[in-house]
């Protein structure tokens, strides 16, 4: 038996398969899969059978569990034989591969696969000879081809309604419960029922169900109260107005975008772990946490990358900075050696070494952002306000676009405004930079763990690329293609053995009348006796030099910790 069970989780795009990121056992090797490229999952279209045959030849997963195709009854029904290899032919011949491999596939189904007119459904029952929708034809042919072939080794799992709050909002579509608590969805269907399922429940069984592996079981997953939508949008949303509307009044309204619905598909017998009325609460926590960009959010990202149960990243993290900062300064210790004569820890390609390999780091920058007494939060949004009054005065005195006589609009509100995150570590100030509407550029150190996270965490929140500039060592390197606006550099420079090279490269890579924010750390903690051994004692002298030196460089202050090029 191998020392991990690498299982292969297909379409983990979805509420389900995001949830399932969150939640790796400590017992498992994943291999997390989906059509388009994502920092944490391998990008395969599933629809090429030869080449996702020959992925999974190579990559020999014990275990299947294939969550992927298109569960929107609506866009099923507008053109069913699009989507009918990967809903109903694919699972057959992952079952296949499954069986000649001595692997074992876990296909998730739905309770579409009822026609909603003998309910409570328990897991014995078969799917209905007759269905509502198109895609609950689709799903049904893929468990009958699943189980009247004779393929042994696969279990169904049919989760019903699923509910959950996405961790990673980049992906996958908009789930019900974020419609409800977001009050976009005023009308709701008030004669249709169904039990629901929350999105941690199901992952949680189907990860119980790739370590059991139990061989030709139906297994069913969801709470077995009865609700409608309208009945479930007051119960999680009680804050908010909805109007009941029957299924018949909403497909008269919208015609045939709307596929008919089962009239009833409540489950019976089924699994779950969370009771509805504490599921909805956490529904509603968890929207708060990734509204406010709070601790259990963040938890999820590390928890993702670093393929750790989300709850063991929210104890990590619950032990507080202190005790984080700490083992940051134990791993340097630890992998840097002996302090030499210089008064530097190791040397610069050691340091190097050290910075992009170091996974203490994450944690500590993490907590750090997280804290209420640092307030980095507080530091990032001064910077944005800053930032925000600098465009807005080249805006106010800058030219003006026109046609003919008329003036149209300021040239530079045309332009995005550039904003170089120097040395950002785990991304929090790009991340916040293009929340604020900047185009905003991410830099830290190339094939770095720190970067790395960074760079998922972009993804993770964000539809469109997040621009980077990585360098590959302490050479800053020339003046970039694009100049910026502003380059802010938030406790980066005590880091590096160069400064004046740094603050050299930076005054080049602005444009006449760039802004440069710069908050140090010179001095505190630093060398090898200090706390934060990372703050190099050969940079302590900045602490009264550095200003003098930035005149020098050709930089004008006009406040503390801000320098402007001049025109």
């Amino acid at each position: 038996m191998p020392d991990k069970l690498k299982v292969a989780v297909l379409g983990c795009g979805g509420i389900i398969g995001q949830h399932m990121l969150i939640s790796v056992p400590e017992s498992v090797e994943p291999l997390f899969v989906r059509k388009h490229p994502f920092p944490l999952s391998h990008a395969l279209d599933l629809e090429d059978w030869d080449t996702t045959k020959e992925w999974l030849d190579r990559e020999q997963p014990h275990v299947i569990v294939n969550l992927a195709g298109e569960s929107r009854p609506d866009v099923v029904e507008r053109d069913m034989g699009a989507y009918q290899a990967i809903n109903a032919m694919l699972p057959e011949r992952l079952a296949e591969w499954c069986d000649v491999s001595d692997s074992h596939l876990i296909q998730v189904s739905s309770q579409a696969v009822f026609d909603g007119n003998s309910g409570p459904y328990e897991p014995h029952r078969l799917a209905s000879h007759t269905h509502v929708n198109c895609y609950g034809v689709q799903k049904a042919a893929a468990e009958y081809a699943i189980r009247t072939a004779s393929f042994l080794n696969w279990t169904i799992v049919r989760p019903t309604f699923v509910l959950g709050i996405r961790p990673f909002p980049a992906l996958g579509r908009e789930n019900p419960a974020e419609s409800i608590l977001s009050g976009t969805q005023k009308w709701q269907v008030d004669n249709r029922w169904f039990s629901v399922s929350f999105a941690w429940d199901v992952a949680e069984m189907l990860w119980k169900m790739a370590q059991l592996r139990p061989k030709g079981r139906i297994l069913h997953c969801g709470n077995p109260e009865r609700l409608s939508r309208y009945e479930l949008a007051r119960k999680l949303n009680p804050d908010a107005w909805f109007e009941a509307i029957t299924h018949e009044d909403f497909v008269a309204e919208y015609g045939p975008l709307v596929a008919e619905r089962p009239l009833d598909t409540t489950y019976k017998d089924a699994f779950f772990e969370t009771p509805l009325d504490e599921g909805l609460e956490l529904l509603r926590d968890c929207w708060k946490q990734r509204a406010t960009d709070g601790m259990s959010y963040r938890a999820a990202e590390l928890s993702a990358f670093l393929h750790l149960p989300v709850r063991t990243c929210v104890q990590k993290l619950a032990v507080g900075f202190g005790p984080l900062h700490n083992a940051v300064t134990e791993d340097f210790r630890a992998f840097m050696g002996d302090p030499l004569d210089n008064g530097r820890i190791g040397s610069p390609l050691d340091l190097l070494d050290w910075y992009r390999n170091t996974e203490a780091y994450l944690w500590e920058l993490t907590a750090y952002h997280c804290d209420a007494g640092f307030n980095y939060a507080g530091t990032c949004e001064g910077v944005i306000t800053r930032l925000k009054g600098d465009r807005q005065q080249k805006i106010d005195s800058g030219p003006v676009l026109c046609v003919g006589d008329i003036p149209i609009a300021p040239i530079i509100e045309l332009t995005p405004y550039r904003v170089l995150c120097l040395g950002d570590g785990v991304g929090t100030l790009t991340i916040k930079m293009k929340e604020a509407g900047f185009q905003a550029m991410y830099h830290d150190l190339m094939d770095s763990r720190t970067a790395a996270f960074a760079l998922a965490r972009f993804a993770m929140r964000f539809k469109d690329d997040t621009l980077a500039c990585l360098t590959a060592g302490f050479d800053p390197g020339g003046p970039h293609i694009t100049p910026f606006d502003a380059i802010v550099s938030l406790d980066y420079l005590e880091h590096v053995p160069n400064v004046e090279d740094w603050v050299r490269a930076i005054f080049a890579a602005l444009k006449p009348g760039g802004l440069f924010c710069a908050q140090n750390a010179f001095a505190i903690g630093s060398g090898p006796e200090g706390d934060m051994p990372m703050h190099l004692s050969v940079n302590d002298h900045w602490e009264q030099d550095w200003d003098p030196m930035l005149a020098r460089v050709g930089f004008v202050q006009e406040a503390p910790q801000w320098y402007r090029k001049p025109l």
